[in-house]
């Protein structure tokens, strides 16, 4: 994956990091995908699942692949206080994890709630992987996905 450097959008804003105005620049990949620098407000305790996909043709998100791509002097942690954990960022540490149940591959798994805590200081740069149950590509191509 190349990343490029290319200007921030208020509709990018919108699509991607759901609400939230950034003022800096986003990394933009040769796929497509942007890699915006985190605002420095935390976020609410939220998973990524989402219930409305559920019944659609690409299902629900099942895993999220979230990667640093930078290292961040104070805060910016990850938490699942559900599980107690909490991931540091580190530039090229990555985290891996479910959006719903194994026995219930459709239905969300609550233990996965997280929050992605306030920058302190410093820049925090991540992209998020979202694997669907199924085509998502294909399925939003034909207006599929909600």
């Amino acid at each position: 994956m190349r990343a490029a450097i290319a200007p921030h959008s208020r509709r990018d804003d919108r699509r991607h990091r759901r609400g939230y105005r950034a003022r800096a620049q986003a990394l933009q990949t040769s796929d497509g995908a942007l890699v915006t620098p985190m605002p420095r407000g935390a976020d609410k305790e939220h998973s990524d699942y989402i219930p409305a996909h559920r019944d659609m043709p690409c299902g629900p998100r099942v895993y999220t692949f979230f990667v640093y791509m930078s290292d961040v002097e104070e805060g910016g942690n990850t938490s699942f206080p559900q599980l107690g954990l909490s991931v540091e960022p580190k530039k090229g540490r990555a985290v891996l994890w479910p959006s719903v149940l194994d026995a219930a591959p459709r239905d969300i798994d609550e233990r996965t709630m997280h929050i992605a805590n306030p920058v302190l200081s410093g820049i925090k740069y991540s992209v998020n992987f979202w694997i669907h149950q199924h085509d998502f590509k294909a399925n939003h191509a034909i207006g599929c996905t909600g």
